[in-house]
């Protein structure tokens, strides 16, 4: 959601909605390899005076009415976002050798021909092949949309490194937080996210001896940085609510706060967005096979 639009991705296709009357304005893409086609899944970002939507191998950027404005060929399939005229950020991973075993994922900034300029942040890899590992803490960036600042997600606890576009170290979020157990009702819950199809029942009998779980689940199931301020999603769930904590910009914990998030299973919550103190939800009907859109006043829970 963005200045006034609503933008919904469907496989290769974006589509614009007015959130006056959500009545559609238009759509847009195709899948294909060509210009103004896309590939796989989409990530798209809305900046002040256009759209950059990151395809796999291609970034290409579009008005907020969906003109095509131009594209630039990435050599990465993803994990690449705009940060500034000339430059990007994203994953990189550092392979370990007889000197250092150890494997690391790191954060680079890139140039505007996707040479690396500098590594900013780094953390060991808990990836193994032969297990599959559940509530662990995801290793990510965020972009953010009022500042040329990276968030950085992924280390111990509540913990976020922040950066400017430069890859200097601004500062450092680290509230302290009481990390949630993983129960047997969890591990049930698990189980019970690959019942939904046959694929998915297939799956789970054949590599649930792989499957291995974290003792706790992590402070930040997710991160969102809208309206100049800072949302951490929890795993800390009541009566249908998830639980916030909401920062200001300079890193200071403002409040914290349960918002009602309808969820898929056990790790998935249906598509949301928080724009002008409104959060927005993409919800599936199943009975009626349609989509609903809700919408929360934040200032109202």
């Amino acid at each position: 959601v963005n200045d006034g639009k609503l933008y919904i991705l469907e496989k290769q296709s974006v589509h614009i909605y007015s959130t006056e009357d959500y009545k559609k304005i238009k759509s847009f893409g195709k899948r294909g390899e060509g210009p103004r086609e896309f590939m796989r899944r989409l990530n798209i970002t809305a900046y002040n005076d256009y759209l950059v939507i990151n395809s796999q191998g291609k970034i290409s950027y579009w008005t907020k009415l969906g003109r095509f404005i131009r594209e630039v060929k990435c050599p990465f399939a993803g994990g690449v976002e705009l940060l500034g005229k000339d430059m990007y950020v994203g994953n990189g991973f550092i392979r370990g050798s007889k000197k250092d075993p150890v494997n690391y994922n790191t954060i680079v900034l890139y140039d505007a021909n996707f040479k690396k300029i500098r590594e900013i942040d780094r953390k060991t890899s808990t990836f193994q092949r032969k297990y599959l590992q559940f509530f662990n803490q995801s290793y990510y960036f965020i972009n953010s949309r009022s500042k040329k600042w990276i968030y950085v997600i992924g280390h111990e606890g509540m913990r976020i490194n922040v950066f400017n576009e430069m890859g200097k170290l601004l500062f450092t979020v680290d509230e302290p937080y009481r990390k949630l157990p993983v129960t047997e009702a969890d591990k049930q819950a698990v189980k019970e996210s690959f019942s939904r199809d046959a694929q998915g029942r297939r799956f789970f009998t054949e590599n649930r001896h792989r499957f291995r779980y974290s003792e706790t689940k992590p402070a930040i199931k997710n991160f969102l940085e809208y309206d100049q301020l800072i949302y951490v999603e929890t795993w800390n769930r009541k009566d249908g609510k998830t639980e916030f904590y909401v920062f200001g910009q300079d890193g200071k914990l403002k409040k914290r706060i349960f918002i009602p998030i309808e969820m898929i299973d056990y790790r998935r919550s249906y598509p949301y967005f928080i724009d002008g103190g409104q959060f927005y939800q993409l919800v599936e009907n199943e009975d009626e096979e349609e989509w609903e859109l809700n919408v929360i006043n934040l200032e109202r829970l």
